[in-house]
């Protein structure tokens, strides 16, 4: 290892490496940068991690070799594969919104309006022709690639209220909105990359293999949406609404992750990238097997219907002290219904084994991928949450504690079903508490994750069900003392 014929041997004596018997074209060891013996360390009193790498020696090592091996060839590279996720956009929408209220008598309200929007969106991203490589080679050439989206969309809404009795309101509506996908889902962005180095035992070639693409032409996801909201309001009963909804979208974006496209054996590759309008071609000429990474929207209607229960009201009806409480909550029950592009390996291809002069001696069993569409729940949404709050007032001092609680949904669908992100069940305690001093001035305290809950995904398995932790966050318990002065 040498940094420049003037400059000489480097020179590792004094350093961590110095009994490490490096030489020119020796391999860089893991060992090199652990310690003696090797450290661990647990991670939420569960995990294990071990090795753990000694990050002074790494340090040292970047020290030592930043300068590169000689005068033309460096010892740290750029690699392409980070330098192909550079981006500039630029998103422009106006809008223009019309609205009429018709009072026809006591009881009943019509409120009609419609909302138009422009969106002129411009995106320049980076492509690859061929496959890059990143380390320890460094081979690819990108070049930028522009693309622009633009999309007019009429919202027409009504909403009708009546007023039955005096302690009770009906609200009719129905809408048209919409939702914009994730800029990074239009970017007309084509990058592919060769399998990683030092592959397992037993792995096939190409293993590893990907394709990430965008899509300029993905529209937005427009829906409409029907609502019916009941409120009840009295002194007793305080204000208790229930509302029933229903939303129908049409072109709900979704990402294919790992889509397994099996060229090598059924030379589909391109067939794939065509079918699914993808416009660029297979850098790999259908010759091996990769994973493709693509936006899209679904093929059919998606779905999401469900109730909303909101109640507040206080307790001053009653004597003494009771008089002082006061009790809020909304709970949602919500149901979805999506469609994504799946695959499985149920299809089978006998491939001939040849002997080296060509003679076949047998066949091997080559599964193939066999594409479809599947009914999911939609990403994102639970099926269940809500928010409980008690709190106490009496002269000056205010006190609340709340408990916010939210069912587990799947975050991340993978097209084969195996690797599903699913963002776990929550429930969360905070406490608020607040005395006024003087009319002008109040002391506040905020507590927020009372019991310390943690916020964590797991991976699932949704053929055979089994699921495992893979994410977890612990912000732990925080406090927010201030005052609030009124002018």
């Amino acid at each position: 290892m040498y940094m420049n014929s003037t400059s000489g041997p480097k020179n590792f004596i004094g350093t961590p490496f110095q009994k490490d018997n490096l030489a020119q074209g020796s391999l860089v060891l893991l060992s090199y940068f652990l310690d003696t013996p090797a450290k661990s360390r647990t991670l939420y009193n569960g995990g294990l991690l071990y090795p753990l790498i000694n990050d002074n020696d790494l340090r040292a090592w970047w020290d030592i070799n930043k300068n590169g091996i000689n005068g033309s060839l460096s010892e740290y590279t750029p690699d392409d594969e980070i330098g192909a996720e550079g981006y500039n956009i630029e998103e422009q929408v106006s809008a223009g919104y019309l609205m009429n209220t018709l009072n026809i008598g006591q009881m009943t309200t019509l409120i009609l309006g419609v909302r138009v929007e422009s969106e002129n969106d411009s995106y320049t991203s980076e492509y690859s022709k061929a496959a890059l490589t990143g380390y320890p080679t460094v081979r690819g050439l990108l070049r930028d690639t522009t693309a622009t989206h633009t999309e007019n969309i009429w919202l027409p809404n009504a909403q009708l209220t009546l007023k039955p009795a005096d302690f009770m309101n009906v609200r009719l509506a129905a809408y048209r909105a919409l939702a914009r996908p994730d800029f990074n889902y239009r970017l007309n962005q084509f990058l592919a990359r060769t399998s990683a180095t030092d592959l397992p035992k037993g792995v096939p070639a190409g293993y590893g293999t990907s394709i990430v693409a965008g899509d300029p032409d993905l529209p937005d996801a427009k829906a409409w949406n029907y609502e019916i909201n009941t409120s009840f309001f009295g002194n007793t009963i305080g204000l208790f609404t229930i509302s029933a909804f229903y939303k129908e979208i049409q072109d709900m974006f979704h990402y294919a992750n790992e889509v397994q496209v099996d060229g090598a054996n059924s030379k589909n590759g391109q067939k794939y990238l065509d079918s699914v309008g993808i416009k660029w071609k297979d850098p790999f000429d259908s010759t091996v097997a990769y994973y493709l990474f693509y936006p899209y929207s679904s093929s059919q209607s998606t779905r999401v219907w469900g109730f909303e229960i909101t109640h507040q009201f206080n307790t001053n009806f009653l004597p003494g002290l009771l008089k002082n409480f006061v009790l809020s909550y909304n709970l949602s029950l919500i149901h979805s219904e999506t469609t994504i592009r799946s695959f499985v390996n149920d299809d089978t291809v006998w491939l001939p084994i040849k002997n080296r002069f060509g003679v076949i001696t047998g066949y091997s069993a080559n599964p193939v991928p066999r594409y479809f569409d599947s009914k999911q729940k939609l990403e994102g949404q639970p099926e269940f949450f809500g928010n409980v709050s008690l709190g106490y007032d009496i002269g000056g001092f205010s006190a609340r504690i709340s408990l916010f609680f939210q069912g587990a949904y799947t975050s991340q669908y993978s097209a084969d079903g195996r690797t599903d992100i699913v963002t776990n069940s929550l429930k969360k305690w905070d406490l608020s508490l607040k005395q006024q001093l003087a009319s002008y001035i109040a002391v506040m305290l905020n507590i927020n994750n009372l019991t310390n809950a943690d916020e964590s995904t797991s991976v699932k398995n949704r053929i055979t069900g089994l699921e495992l932790p893979y994410h977890n966050d612990n912000y732990g318990l925080t406090a927010d003392l201030g005052v609030q002065v009124t002018l």
